[in-house]
């Protein structure tokens, strides 16, 4: 058996409610910041996406070498 996840489903997973009409949450993951745009009759109909940089294993070896260094 195979299970589809539809876009709309995934984000409200993740948000863990169905928003309002009136609401724009923001969900940020690793990767990709969503704003929920649009909702109508329990349905995400427009979402903005932004997908962050990639960071090279340099960059995060010097992110967490300057976070252990502030501690």
């Amino acid at each position: 058996m195979e299970i589809m996840i539809h876009f709309h489903g995934y984000l409200i997973t993740i948000l863990n409610r169905i928003p309002s009409k009136r609401e724009k949450p923001i969900i940020e993951t690793s990767d990709v910041t969503y704003k929920i745009v649009k909702c109508q009759d329990n349905r995400i109909l427009k979402v903005k996406a932004c997908r962050h940089p990639r960071r090279t294993e340099e960059q995060i070896d010097t992110k967490e070498d300057e976070e252990n260094n502030d501690e």
